[in-house]
């Protein structure tokens, strides 16, 4: 068994850290300072994790893919496509981040994908109210769709705006508030700069195209 499996289990104690909120903390600190060989053992434990029952351990291997960018392999969308019921609309029992599949989502936007992964991905994006939690990792990794879908995306999840703001490089900036400005009406969009861009210069930025 390996560490990542007896820390869940209790065999093993972990020293925590300052900042860790419990032993999955513990194990991604830990991640994050092996070696090489270290680390990959720990993921494939984590990968394995992914398709159990048992939800704190599934949940914990979602958790781990969404803070580290260890290689999935694919499991991760083979988890969810193959038993959709243990992610969609089952909480994440240890930080009450929110729904399982809306995390391991997220944690997809961030790496390079496979078609059919990354228009589940896009699909994620798309989905009302939740399409702000792809938004950073689909600029880094699938910039034009995003770009070019973005008042839809907007639309959908008005707070989404305000991602696009914070993480647009300058060069596209001006094309995601267009956009914005044809989703929103615009006390809408003055009201998420105001509440959820805590930046001012930013916002005045933004303000001004």
């Amino acid at each position: 068994m390996g560490v990542v499996l007896e820390a869940l289990s209790g065999d093993i104690a972990l020293s925590m850290g300052r900042h860790d909120r419990g032993i999955l903390d513990g194990l991604i600190r830990k991640w994050r300072g092996a070696s090489a060989e270290d680390r990959a053992l720990m993921t494939e434990d984590f990968r394995s994790l992914l398709h159990v029952e048992d939800l704190k351990r599934r949940s914990a291997a979602v958790l781990f893919f969404e803070a580290v960018p260890a290689d999935d392999a694919g499991q991760l969308h083979r988890a969810m496509t193959e038993n959709p019921e243990r992610f969609d609309h089952v909480p994440d029992p240890w930080f009450g981040h929110g729904e399982l599949r809306v995390i391991a989502a997220t944690a997809l936007s961030n790496r390079e994908l496979d078609e059919a992964t990354l228009d589940a991905v896009r699909g994620e994006a798309l989905r009302p109210r939740l399409g702000h939690r792809m938004v950073p990792g689909l600029l880094k990794t699938d910039r034009a769709w995003i770009l070019a879908n973005a008042a839809k995306i907007i639309e959908n999840t008005p707070e989404a705006l305000a991602t696009f703001v914070e993480h647009t490089e300058a060069d596209a900036l001006e094309t995601c508030v267009t956009a914005a400005r044809t989703a929103l009406r615009p006390e809408v969009f003055e009201g998420v700069l105001q509440f959820m861009v805590l930046d001012e210069a930013l916002r005045a930025k933004v303000l001004a195209l």
